[in-house]
């Protein structure tokens, strides 16, 4: 049973985790100090994206099974704590590295 007061902390969290993943990575583009439009457009990564979303893509047709051995994902259930702030805080970590590439086109278009 979530009070207000606990559901304010748990987002406000949350929001925080993700806002601090995407600083602390356009801190250190910036700190590199290298244009990553011309990084990203080299064909050598665009090769290994593309075979990447290629296999990803198979996997989503059910050509084969893509899925963590289940002695990691045991681990990891029990690792994450669920409820409380420090969980919270993790998936939000997480969530931001695994959806940024989701998250990240619509967003540019709200902008424009």
């Amino acid at each position: 049973n979530l009070t207000r007061r606990r559901a304010f902390i748990a987002a406000s969290l949350y929001v925080l985790s993700v806002s601090s993943v995407y600083a602390i990575l356009g801190i250190t583009a910036s700190a590199l100090g290298v244009n990553l439009n011309i990084t990203l457009q080299n064909p050598l990564f665009l090769s290994i994206s593309a075979i990447i979303l290629i296999l990803l893509a198979l996997a989503l047709f059910d050509w084969y099974h893509l899925q963590l051995p289940n002695q990691w994902l045991q681990k990891l259930a029990l690792r994450i704590p669920k409820h409380n702030y420090l969980g919270i805080i993790l998936l939000g970590i997480i969530s931001s590295l695994i959806l940024s590439p989701c998250v990240t086109p619509p967003l540019f278009a709200a902008v424009l």
